[in-house]
């Protein structure tokens, strides 16, 4: 596809580069040389436009010339672009080693060292969106899960990938269910707790992901106690990624702005996630680590 950059003064589109150019460096620099830091992309190529941004940000991320800041705004604006396309249509996707990707991207931008995280937060954060929330839980998730980076790396990538995908069934809920600002009425509830089990349902179908996403995903809203669902499992009944998601899921919720429910600062939010008692208490004690910067 070609790519144009908008000139204001002459109130019209220039050619950048030509479908099937190589990008060289003479072509870098021709680019880094606008006075522009914007591309824009035609509505009628966006899908084509969607599918290369989302590939080559990935990649880009991961130039350690780059600035962190700049790697970190491409990670996070390529998943963005990911999960969208992935909850717009999730029965056409099942490109499972993109998702592994993006959770393997993620993970390494949290492990380049103290307080990465909180340089990747803001970045995240914006006008609340499925996509947005999905991948925000996926950020903290990946900095929960730090500890199991050396006995078991694989685990982790699947419990980020969870994490990634944990609320796909909630694409068959009715939209103006999601986006009710008052209570819901009890058969609306009952609607909304089939959502974990649409979620594990859906990720099974996908060839190349781990069975242990689909599980995770269906018991991220399971509680330690037993107060959760949809199965009510309890302690050691629950996969011990699904009670990572939980707390990072149930964090995020507190703390994002919704058509429904109060906003909690990160310390309120965390006081009455400890208080309610339902949550994994290690889990809490590494995030409360992990907002402190450490």
């Amino acid at each position: 596809m070609d790519f144009f950059s908008f000139d204001t003064e002459a109130m019209g589109f220039l050619p950048l580069i030509e479908a099937g150019e190589e990008v060289d460096l003479r072509v870098q620099n021709r680019l880094r040389a606008l006075p522009t830091p914007w591309v824009f992309v035609q509505t009628l190529m966006w899908p084509k436009g969607r599918d290369y941004f989302a590939v080559n940000a990935r990649i880009a991320s991961q130039d350690e010339s780059l600035p962190l800041e700049r790697r970190i705004l491409l990670l996070v604006e390529a998943g963005h672009v990911l999960l969208e396309k992935i909850l717009e249509r999730p029965s056409a996707f099942r490109d499972a080693e993109k998702v592994l990707e993006l959770a393997r991207g993620l993970i390494g931008l949290v492990d380049l060292g103290e307080g990465t995280f909180l340089e990747v937060t803001p970045n995240v954060r914006g006008e609340y969106s499925l996509s947005r929330h999905c991948l925000h839980v996926a950020l903290i998730t990946a900095g929960l899960t730090a500890h199991l980076q050396e006995e078991a790396p694989w685990e982790r990538v699947c419990t980020v990938t969870a994490a990634l995908l944990h609320d796909l069934g909630k694409t068959r809920l009715p939209p103006d269910l999601l986006d009710k600002p008052g209570p819901l009425a009890d058969q609306e509830w009952e609607l909304v707790r089939l959502h974990p089990v649409w979620s594990g349902k859906m990720l099974e179908g996908w060839k190349g992901l781990d069975p242990m996403v689909a599980r995770i995903a269906a018991e991220h809203h399971e509680k330690v106690d037993g107060t959760g669902y949809p199965q009510g499992l309890s302690g050691e009944e629950i996969h011990p990624g699904s009670l990572i998601v939980s707390v990072a899921d149930a964090y995020d919720a507190l703390t994002s702005e919704r058509p429904y429910g109060s906003v909690f600062r990160s310390f309120d939010a965390l006081r009455n996630m400890l208080f309610e008692k339902s949550f994994d208490i290690p889990t809490l004690k590494r995030l409360a680590i992990l907002l402190a910067g450490k």
